[in-house]
Order: C-alpha cells, then sequence, then structure tokens
C-alpha cells in the first residue's frame, strides 16, 4: 500500500482485484486505509477499555467528535495520526487485513496495541 502512518498488509491477490479502469490501486488503499481508521475508532474502540480511557483523558470533546473529524478527511489514519497522536501512538504501526478466499471481499483487520517495551515484538505473521 502507499507509505502512510500505519503500514498495511494486504494480499496483493485481493489488491490485484480491485484495480480501477486504468489498473492503477490507489483508490481501494485509501478506501482500506480509511477502513482501518473506522475499525480502530468504532469496532475496536468499543471493546478496548484502555483505549477508551486514553481517549476520555486526552480527548474532552469525546470519541464521536474525533471519530466525525477523522472519517471525514481525505486520509484518516494520516489526520488519526496528526490530530489524533495519543490513539495512533496506541497502537503498532503495522495493520493486517484478511480477506476471504478468493480475495474478493475484506473479513478482517487486525491491529494490536503497540509493542513498545516488550522483549520480542510479535511479527505481523503471528497474528492471530
Amino acid at each position: 500500500m502507499e507509505p502512510g502512518p500505519f503500514r498495511i498488509k494486504v494480499p496483493l491477490l485481493y489488491i490485484g482485484r480491485h484495480l480501477d479502469e486504468n489498473g492503477f490501486e490507489f483508490d481501494e488503499c485509501r478506501q482500506i486505509s480509511a477502513r482501518v481508521a473506522q475499525y480502530i475508532l468504532g469496532e475496536y474502540y468499543a471493546s478496548d477499555e484502555m483505549l477508551q480511557l486514553l481517549v476520555k483523558e486526552r480527548y474532552p470533546q469525546g470519541i464521536e467528535s474525533i471519530k466525525k473529524e477523522v472519517l471525514s478527511s481525505d486520509a484518516p489514519c494520516h489526520t488519526m495520526w496528526e490530530h489524533f497522536k495519543s490513539i495512533f501512538d496506541y497502537f503498532d504501526d503495522w495493520a493486517v487485513v484478511e480477506t476471504d478466499d478468493v480475495y474478493e471481499k475484506i473479513t478482517n483487520i487486525v491491529v494490536r496495541k503497540n509493542q513498545k517495551g516488550s522483549k520480542r515484538r510479535i511479527e505481523t505473521i503471528d497474528w492471530k
């Protein structure tokens, strides 16, 4: 994927099936980046009490306001990194996109808490 704050691993066969009319992947990569931001600020946020506490302590405007700002931008992950750095820093800078067996649909997005300070970084191939 094109460089951004998160390094997003996506199966190449998925990208190959979602090229634009000129054979480029950029539009799909932007959409994937937006889905990563949406996942972090939605489903992941709802399930992680530590992230909820971090947002409450650092961002008095609350998660709904943050979601609105981030998801309405042309580059959601970049906006999260630029305007809500504590949320971005909460996560490892890698994200993994999982797809169905025929690489047509995204089935899951996997992000992990930042592993700074741990003895061994868990590689994305071992994220399950």
